[in-house]
């Protein structure tokens, strides 16, 4: 065992002394790569990563790297208070958020994880050492322990961004170099090539950096409901692409590109103003239409008139409803149905004027959905004074007043042109 030990080191000195000498004269000696030993250091930290994280096996695979790890403080994003410890690990296309684990000392459970580079990172300059991550439709916020950490990790971030790193960046080339010179066969091809210079290529065209900036900036606006900002920055884009001293001299694929992440955000502005403007259980109606006219008007602006119109309606069928559950019914069929009418009309002419001046001026088919909608509408309306009214005490004399009173709040839509007489 001593010899073949002594033997396999001396064919092992050997072997590096050959790689490390040159049979001729000015010729480089060939670089011994050191990729594999990088790639097996990379799969040691991703194997460290597997053993220490319960639950993220299935996010790590060999095309991944580790970039950076350390220990955040997680941050209430309302009040800016300590919530919890976090250990985060960024790899080259990934984000690994892990908490303690509270059995076994010195591992972690895997809490989340987002994909890289669409996960936009904001410094935070009145919180020290902070730093938020806009997770749509969540914002978090992390502390580092020192300002210079939470540097490294802002660093680190926009390196990935901009593709400074990534995956393709933290595999070195293990192609060997060959000779800039050494080969005397080589200075004929030289001087042939000299003969006939090629044309320089033309100057790449510079890109503005407000530009590379436009999804960061547009999740930025989305998260912190900054709406007619975002649209405003979506058409100085599309404005930008569609010039000819613009978009004409981009690259194609760059192009591509930037349509292909602005539409992707403009799906998320949508989603974020229907959300604004649905109606749920819990939500206030204290606001009213005039708390919905931005939202209803940046989905003009988007060309999303059919959605808003229907939203603008679903939201005006619940005000009604809340504002006719006020009217008590007490005292005389008279008194309540005159209180009924002058609610459902008085709410009814507001929302024909909302339509007409402010929500959807000069839209033929938001006012073709208004007439239909109102006189569904009023049908709920009639058919629930008609419950009220025709019991078997009452008399047509009571009738007749009350009939008479919803009338004459459906000649006063008339003016406004909304007549719903012939419904009655």
């Amino acid at each position: 065992m001593y010899q073949l030990s002594h033997l396999l080191t001396e064919q092992r000195s050997l072997l590096a002394t050959l790689a490390h000498t040159s049979i001729v004269e000015g010729v480089m000696p060939i670089p011994i790569s050191s990729s594999s030993g990088e790639q097996a250091q990379a799969k040691k930290q991703l194997s460290d990563i597997m053993q220490k994280v319960e639950g993220c096996v299935n996010l790590l695979d060999s095309s991944r790297s580790l970039i950076y790890e350390g220990d955040l403080t997680e941050l209430d994003a309302l009040e800016n208070k300590p919530m919890r410890r976090i250990h985060a690990y960024l790899l080259s296309d990934l984000l690994i958020l892990a908490t303690p684990s509270q059995q076994s000392p010195g591992r972690y459970q895997l809490n989340t994880s987002y994909e890289l580079p669409a996960l936009p990172v904001v410094n935070i300059r009145h919180i020290a050492s902070a730093f938020k991550l806009l997770a749509f439709p969540d914002t978090r916020v992390f502390q580092a322990p020192s300002a210079a950490i939470k540097k490294e990790w802002l660093d680190h971030f926009d390196a990935i961004k901009k593709g400074k790193i990534g995956p393709d960046q933290n595999q070195k080339s293990t192609d060997v170099k060959t000779p800039a010179s050494g080969n005397p066969f080589d200075e004929e091809d030289d001087e042939e090539e000299d003969e006939h210079p090629h044309e320089d290529p033309p100057p790449p065209v510079q890109i503005p950096e407000w530009l590379h900036e436009v999804p960061e900036d547009l999740d930025v606006l989305i998260v912190e409901r900054h709406f007619e900002e975002a649209y405003h920055l979506i058409e100085k884009t599309r404005e930008y692409l569609n010039e000819p001293s613009g978009g004409d001299s981009l690259d194609t694929a760059f192009v591509q590109e930037c349509e292909r992440k602005l539409n992707a955000r403009v799906e998320t502005l949508t989603a974020m103003l229907t959300k604004e403007l649905e109606v749920t259980p819990d939500k206030s109606l204290q606001g009213g239409l005039r708390s919905a006219r931005p939202f209803i008007r940046v989905l003009n602006q988007l060309n999303k008139t059919s959605l808003s119109c229907d939203l603008f309606l679903a939201l005006c069928s619940s005000i009604l409803r809340a504002q006719l559950k006020r009217v008590r019914r007490d005292g005389p069929a008279l008194s309540y149905v005159t209180s009924a009418s002058t609610v459902f009309f008085t709410n009814l002419s507001l929302m024909i004027t909302e339509l007409q001046k402010v929500a959807f001026p000069s839209t033929g088919e938001c006012a073709a959905a208004f007439v239909v909608w109102a006189t569904r509408e009023f049908n709920l309306f009639v058919s629930h004074v008609i419950r009220e009214l025709f019991v078997t005490q009452s008399s047509l004399s009571t009738l007749s007043p009350c009939i008479a009173a919803v009338s004459a709040k459906c000649d006063q839509l008339t003016s406004l042109g909304l007549d719903l007489r012939y419904l009655l």
